[in-house]
C-alpha cells in the first residue's frame, strides 16, 4: 500500500480559534489540543485537530462547567462538533 503524506497547514493556534468559532458559546476556554494523524483504508493521510472547550464555572475558574468536543481539519480547517 502507498501512503500520501503532507504536512499540516492549519496550526494549533487557528485549530483553536475556528473551534471556538464554530461552537459559538461566549466565554469558551481551550481545555486541549491535539493533532491526530491517521491513514484510513484509502492511504491519504488525515490530520485532524481535536480541540476540547468548556466554560469555566462562576465561582472556580479552573473548573469547566461543561465540555464540548470539536474536530478542525488540519488541511482544510474545516470544523465538525462532535459533542457540545
Amino acid at each position: 500500500m502507498r501512503l500520501y503524506l503532507a504536512a499540516p497547514i492549519v496550526g494549533r493556534e487557528r485549530a483553536t480559534g475556528l473551534a471556538i468559532a464554530a461552537l459559538g458559546v461566549p466565554g469558551e476556554t481551550v481545555t486541549s489540543a491535539e493533532l491526530t494523524i491517521t491513514f484510513p483504508l484509502t492511504g491519504y493521510q488525515q490530520s485532524l485537530w481535536e480541540v476540547g472547550l468548556g466554560v469555566p464555572t462562576a465561582n472556580q475558574t479552573n473548573v469547566v462547567e461543561r465540555g464540548a468536543l470539536v474536530t478542525v481539519d488540519a488541511f482544510t480547517g474545516e470544523a465538525m462538533i462532535l459533542r457540545s
